[in-house]
């Protein structure tokens, strides 16, 4: 019987050797086969920002465009005397606006790391840029806004800087420095920004007692959970 556990070990050594290359180049395509995807999929990932930021350039020279017009229109339509056909290009020129906003943030989340963090932080400049500038109030001696450059200034400035942040990554270079122009705008934002807070924080307050005990009547906690950062 010893034979015969002899002839099975030389059986068995037999078929390992010829299964181990098999199993060895299993292994190698199954690797190559990881290796690959992930290669096709950076790649992938590197053509969707490219596209996304060809498509930011053509949003950004639309705002460049119509936020000076809108802010106009908007001047003209917030006094006594507007017209029907000022409203109406109001209108338009606010749903121009809002389109080329969304379709500038649904391009900037493909965008890679820090330059879509650049450029989200421009995108929420740009959203009040119409808004920012100075121009008298109707029945007062008083001018309203945050910022004495025009529209057409804040808005070509601003995307200048996007342009030029757009470009490091389709060059692979630096982000460029923000100017000082651009700083300003912020603060003039986060200005406008208290501003609307103090005016609405009666209205504010009332909503947020509203929702505590709607909140309560439903045996929820009284306060909302925190939205993690994206």
């Amino acid at each position: 019987m010893d034979w015969l556990q002899d002839a099975g070990a030389l059986v068995l050594v037999f078929l390992g050797g010829l299964l181990a290359p098999a199993a060895g180049n299993a292994v190698n395509a199954l690797v190559s086969s990881r290796v690959g995807r992930n290669d096709r999929t950076r790649e992938q990932a590197a053509t969707r920002a490219r596209l996304a930021s060809e498509q930011c350039y053509e949003e950004l020279s639309k705002l460049a465009d119509i936020i000076p017009k809108y802010a106009s229109a908007d001047r003209r339509t917030s006094g006594i005397n507007a017209s029907e056909s000022d409203e109406e290009a109001y209108k338009q020129l606010r749903s121009a606006h809002d389109s080329a906003v969304a379709g500038l943030e649904a391009n900037i989340v493909l965008l890679p790391g820090k330059v879509r963090e650049e450029m989200e932080y421009v995108l929420g400049l740009l959203r009040y840029a119409y808004d920012l500038t100075y121009r008298p109030n109707p029945g007062t001696q008083m001018d309203v806004g945050w910022h004495p450059d025009s529209a057409r200034t804040i808005a070509n400035e601003l995307t200048r800087h996007a342009r030029a942040v757009l470009a490091s990554h389709l060059t692979g270079t630096t982000l460029p420095t923000r100017s000082d122009q651009v700083i300003e705008y912020e603060l003039a934002v986060k200005d406008r920004d208290d501003d609307f807070n103090d005016y609405y924080s009666d209205f504010i307050e009332e909503d947020q007692t509203r929702l505590r005990r709607w909140r309560a009547n439903h045996d929820l906690p009284e306060q909302r959970t925190a939205r993690p950062p994206r």
